[in-house]
């Protein structure tokens, strides 16, 4: 690879986008793209009660509901439920509508479109903090687009999430896409990236030192305007696991694979930093070892 720095801070920065996203979300907190996937995932979470509201205001049985209400500092949001099978409750075949017009929400504007759509559903996943239940989702974003300082951040295509509670800090989430495309503009300079084949397992247990360790796999291709618009696959041979509340995993690895079987290989070697080598040439050995901050790749 003839970027290395660039390949590997674009690949691996794309490819923990959708399973940062699942991290809490405090506000709206506008640094990179990966806001996209948090501000998605938080209403995930309010689904139930958006649900209950719509129940609460139906005028019509079996009729899509829709109600718009005023962001916090300016602008709406409308959110159309269809409640298919008409029992109330969340259930498979039910599907959920979210459009943004110019909505504030803390230091980020908000404009485009939210879809969800219950694949399947059992057990009771009535809030966040629901323990135990499977459901399968499919996300659709139409041009859902975050504006805060110095960043704007745009997403279309869809994905499919899928997750099983089965107590409290026991969680398996898999997250999968064919075909999703992010875009950023950073002081002027706009970029665009797209993950195509990409799958992804978050799994979450609990841990007597840590309180919960989160073990992530994922595989797919990241195209960038940043790298020519040149392929690049990449794999965990290795899941990455992270310790708890820190910031980064602490062990696992990572291979990105570009031309002519070249090849950077991203080891953890502390929930700080990560060990970066490089195979050129693709002839399987590494020339070159660096150790770089976790930091600087996401």
């Amino acid at each position: 690879m003839s970027n290395q720095t660039a390949a590997a801070q674009d690949t691996t920065s794309t490819a923990f986008m959708p399973i940062w996203g699942t991290r809490e979300l405090t506000g709206a907190q506008v640094t990179d793209e990966s806001v996209l996937f948090s501000i998605a995932r938080d209403q995930l979470d309010k689904l139930p009660t958006y649900m209950a509201n719509a129940q609460a205001n139906q005028t019509l049985t079996g009729a899509v509901q829709s109600q718009t209400s005023s962001c916090p500092l300016g602008g709406s949001l409308t959110v159309s439920v269809n409640d298919a099978d008409n029992s109330t409750l969340l259930s498979a075949g039910d599907s959920f509508t979210i459009v943004y017009s110019n909505c504030v929400l803390n230091s980020a504007t908000l404009s485009g479109s939210l879809g969800f759509v219950f694949n399947s559903l059992s057990g009771s996943y009535q809030s966040p903090a629901s323990t135990n239940y499977t459901l399968g989702i499919t996300m659709n974003y139409g041009n859902f687009t975050v504006t805060g300082s110095g960043l704007i951040a745009s997403m279309n295509g869809s994905m499919t999430f899928a997750a099983i509670a089965n107590g409290v800090n026991t969680l398996s989430e898999t997250i999968s896409t064919p075909s999703l495309t992010v875009s950023g503009t950073y002081g002027g300079l706009t970029r665009s990236r797209s993950l195509t084949g990409y799958s992804a397992t978050v799994t979450k247990i609990p841990d007597v030192t840590y309180g919960y360790l989160k073990s992530y796999s994922m595989s797919g291709a990241v195209t960038s305007s940043a790298l020519s618009a040149q392929a690049i696959s990449f794999a965990t041979s290795t899941p990455l696991v992270l310790r708890g509340t820190d910031g980064y995993p602490s062990s696992g690895v990572m291979v990105i694979s570009g031309a002519n079987n070249s090849k950077i290989k991203l080891t953890a070697l502390s929930s700080t930093q990560i060990q970066q080598d490089l195979d050129a040439n693709g002839d399987g050995s590494y020339e070159t070892t660096s150790t770089v901050n976790w930091n600087t790749l996401l």
